[in-house]
């Protein structure tokens, strides 16, 4: 704490609180005492998405985080901790996840108990070991103390393989029971939708759906100026036992900003299920910058177009619509033609029921080890159709060392001129010769007529 003045929560110091927590050791432990909001990163993606949270600067929300990963604790920037296990992990084991929360038990009730928390946000990925294991035991906790609990969790991509996809599957269907409402983000759809991202950036963009879903809520309830206010007893009646959920939070601007944001509200691509058809329950919040700035048509453009959505109708023709709460609050942080809207739709007609595989499929994408070879019949394992792959080889002769140098010392015991003299006559061994024979000229007579006297010239 900055000071010495104690803080206490329902009667109890909040110096007690963090003793309890910490297993009776004095720790940074923080926690606003105005906040009935407290959000719970479970395990790495939890820890990292928590980190995310807090640079949105929510105000009015308590963080706490809780691994078994001692390393992982220590690197988490959220002060409020809570160590699961000795503290090396949980080996993507979510039966040691199980156990190392079990045995944290008394640590994470006297936290829940102590802190005044009336609604809260677990955070999770499943599939690993802390994450998968652990969040049920903390969603049962906070069940069974009547807290409002929703947990906002991710799915593994599908190249992780069976075992993963299997483990979070397994996990959600433990967590589902005590939880009164459950998000389940899709990380498979962040490419589709982004594209290659940093991978940063791109576990940012899932973390973005719990900070702004806990941020809209935060908001609502601890907004200074409302004309329409929304307490958290309206939270509580369209959130409590209601399974899965849609959540968003959306801006619009411009003149159709009221219809540019109705329609992002129900376009959050990134959850499980992103449609509200069939939704009993919907909470609408609108927020401006001043609320003089809210027109009617603003309030009625997006209620009409989020009913529309919503209402179905049945096998017997009767048409069904939504029972909307909605309330109207000032933002000083947004622009002057800006719109907030904050939707959560729940109570779907078609039940409780999660909208997820229950079982691992291959992905969809192109894999050149899709196609299994063929088994060899008999004749072909006994008869290959084609060459070996290592051909016996020609043996191989070895022939004696040539030695150059012997030559060489035999050259040097002789004359130069020897050595010369035989080289030439070898060359000259086989050349034709030609034998010179010398004519004599012969001489005309003097007798005949028109010489020229035996002068070379005529």
């Amino acid at each position: 704490m900055s000071d010495n003045t104690p803080h206490n929560i329902d009667g109890i110091a909040v110096d007690d609180i963090a003793m309890a927590v910490t297993g009776g050791q004095l720790s940074d432990i923080q926690l606003d005492t105005e906040s009935k909001i407290m959000v719970i990163g479970v395990g790495g993606a939890g820890g990292n998405a928590v980190n995310h949270m807090q640079t949105l600067k929510i105000a009015g929300v308590n963080f706490v985080v809780c691994n078994t990963d001692r390393q992982a604790l220590n690197n988490c920037k959220v002060p409020n901790k809570i160590q699961m296990g000795p503290g090396l992990g949980a080996g993507n084991d979510p039966a040691k996840g199980r156990k190392f929360a079990i045995e944290s038990e008394e640590q994470l009730r006297t936290l829940l108990e102590t802190s005044g928390v009336k609604m809260l946000f677990i955070a999770a990925g499943m599939g690993g070991g802390t994450g998968t294991g652990a969040s049920p035991v903390i969603a049962k906790l906070a069940h069974d103390l009547g807290i409002l609990t929703v947990a906002v969790v991710t799915m593994p991509l599908r190249m992780e393989g069976p075992g993963r996809i299997n483990n979070a599957i397994q996990g959600l269907n433990e967590l589902h029971p005590w939880v009164d409402s459950l998000l389940v983000i899709d990380n498979e759809r962040v490419h589709e939708l982004y594209g290659n991202l940093p991978l940063l950036e791109a576990f940012g963009r899932a973390d973005d759906v719990l900070g702004m879903a806990t941020k809209g809520i935060a908001e609502l309830i601890t907004v200074e100026f409302a004309l329409v206010r929304v307490d958290f007893a309206d939270v509580e009646k369209v959130m409590r036992n209601s399974g899965r959920a849609h959540m968003s939070v959306v801006k619009g601007s411009g003149e159709n900003r009221a219809q540019e944001a109705a329609e992002a509200a129900l376009s959050s691509s990134l959850l499980d299920d992103n449609h509200i058809t069939g939704a009993k329950e919907i909470l609408l919040s609108f927020a401006v910058k001043s609320i003089n700035l809210l027109t009617q048509n603003d309030v009625t453009i997006a209620m009409e177009y989020i009913q529309k959505n919503a209402s179905y109708t049945d096998e017997d023709g009767n048409i069904h619509q939504a029972d909307i709460i909605w309330g109207a609050s000032e933002k000083p942080t947004l622009a002057d033609d800006e719109l907030e809207l904050v939707v959560v739709a729940t109570r779907f007609a078609d039940g409780e029921q999660l909208k997820i595989k229950t079982e691992y499929t291959d992905p969809t994408t192109d894999n050149p080890f899709d196609e299994k070879p063929e088994k060899p019949t008999e004749q072909e394992k006994t008869t290959p159709s084609r060459a070996p792959i290592n051909p016996p080889k020609e043996p191989v002769v070895i022939t004696p060392q040539q030695d150059r140098y012997k030559s060489i010392g035999v050259q040097k015991r002789e004359p130069t001129y020897v050595r010369k003299r035989a080289t030439f006559e070898d060359e000259t061994e086989n050349v034709p010769t030609t034998t010179f024979i010398p004519k004599a000229r012969e001489v005309e007579s003097d007798d005949n007529e028109g010489t020229n006297n035996g002068s070379l010239f005529s």
